[in-house]
Formats: C-alpha cells, structure tokens, sequence
C-alpha cells in the first residue's frame, strides 16, 4: 500500500507513517520530561524536519539528471520523492553532535528517538504484509480511444508506464501534457494513458479542449485496473519492466522529475531482464 485513503484525501504512506512516529516520540519526550529530565519536544521538532530536508536532497542528488537543474521541480515536495536512508542518516549525524554537546539530552533524546524510528520501521514492516497491488501485467482486454481492443498483457516485451486517469481529476490534467509530451517524444518505453470509468465522447472532448495527441489511449470503464492496483484514488501510474512486472505505483500527481527518474530505472533494469 503506498497510500492512505481518509474521505476525499488520498495520503501517501511515507509520510503519514513519519508523522506518526514523529507522535509517538513526542509522547515519550512529554512522559520522560513529567519524570524531570530535559524536554526535548522541540529537539524532535527540528530533527524532523532536517530529516526531511535531508531525505529530499538525498533524493535529488541520486536523480539530480532527471531534475535538469529545474529548481521548481526540486522545489515540488509534494511529488513523493525522498530518500529515507538519507534523511535518517543527516537526523543521526546531527542528534550525535547535539547529544556529545549537551550530555542532559542523552537519556530523553535516546529514548524518544528510538521509540520513534522503532514504530517507523515496525510500521514498514508490517505494511509489507497487507495486500499487494497488482504484481503482473493482468491478461485485461481493454478498448482503445481510436478503436479496436489492446490486450494489457500484450504489452509485454518493453518498459511500459501506465497511468490511470480521469478528464474530472485536477492532478491527471496537470500532468497530462508532460505525460503525453513523454510519450510522443521517447519510443523506449511505452507510455500508455488508461482512462478511468468515461465515456469515448467524454475523453475525445477532453483531449481537444487540451489540445492533446497522446500516441495510447485505453478505456477500462469498470475501473477494473485500478481496483487491481489497489489504488485509493488518481492519478495513479505503475511503472512495469519488460516482463509485465509492476516495479513501482506512484499514486498522486507525478513531476516531470519523478516520471523520469522511473523511466530510467525501467530503462536500466530492462537491459537485465530474462525471458
């Protein structure tokens, strides 16, 4: 699962997660300062945010060819795009300076942190145990925008990126045209356009209002592919290597950064790939 739903708001999993271990330290932090030692509520407050800073960065210096120096797309925290092991290790390393230099943190700073990190890390534990998302391609017979049918499993042979949309959901619009762009302009992998429950003459209205020529469009009217995905809401895209297995589900609006940054990890893992 990479999302939570709660009513209307699609949350993605990373960062709910961070924020409830962010709670419960805190909570340790309170119990441990009621006891008489320093309150370190505040200490936490700032170790989180560095190591979001430093998840962030890290992030972007492992893809820094896919931002091309675009400063906007750095800048767009909300694309999902962190590295974990980065943002753990910048909060370590300046916890340790704050712990060497002021020993009376030692003890609730200890404690609470840890208490924090535990329930991070029993929490993405236990999240690889729920349901999985679609894992293959399925063998799904949907139709296309400019007639005749496409086998989803027909799909195989290539890196395919497939995203899950609809004409009335704000995030699919605005990125619509870097996807379409995407998908007209690089032919090793397939970008496909799957929309979600419209109609022929909806999606056609929609695409000439835009002014959009995507090369794939596929209809799946019952929704069937996003039920599969497990995907509480859109857009959703699911990155698939060349044997038909999903890789990676973005849910949510993707930048020009992220959608390239998942183009080439397909492009790299698909030069290993047997059949």
């Amino acid at each position: 699962m990479s999302a939570f739903q709660l009513g209307p708001l699609v949350l993605p999993t990373g960062p709910v997660l961070l924020l409830v271990a962010w709670a419960v330290a805190t909570l340790i932090a309170w119990l441990e300062h009621r006891q008489g030692r320093v309150d370190v509520g505040n200490v936490l407050t700032v170790l989180l945010f560095i190591g979001i800073l430093g998840a962030r960065l890290g992030y972007i210096l492992l893809h820094w060819s896919a931002y091309r120096g675009n400063l906007v797309d750095m800048l767009a925290l909300n694309d999902g795009g962190y590295s974990a092991a980065a943002g753990l290790l910048l909060g370590t390393l300046v916890a340790t300076i704050w712990l060497w230099q002021r020993p009376t943190l030692r003890q609730p700073l200890l404690h609470s942190a840890l208490a924090g990190v535990l329930i991070y890390l029993l929490a993405i534990g236990l999240m690889g145990f729920t349901k999985p998302a679609v894992a293959t391609l399925p063998d799904l017979l949907l139709s296309r925008l400019d007639g005749g049918s496409q086998s989803l499993s027909a799909l195989r042979g290539q890196p395919v990126v497939l995203n899950l949309w609809a004409s009335w959901c704000g995030p699919c619009r605005r990125e619509m045209p870097m996807l379409v762009a995407a998908a007209n302009h690089d032919h090793k992998v397939r970008i496909v356009l799957v929309n979600e429950g419209e109609s022929v003459r909806t999606i056609a209205a929609f695409l000439h209002q835009a002014d959009l020529s995507p090369p794939e469009v596929l209809l799946d009217p019952r929704q069937q592919l996003l039920r599969l995905a497990h995907s509480p809401g859109l857009p959703t895209t699911l990155f698939l290597n060349p044997s038909g297995r999903v890789t990676k589900v973005h849910i949510g609006e993707l930048s020009a950064a992220r959608l390239q940054a998942g183009i080439n990890t397909l492009k790299s893992t698909g030069r290993h790939v047997r059949y």
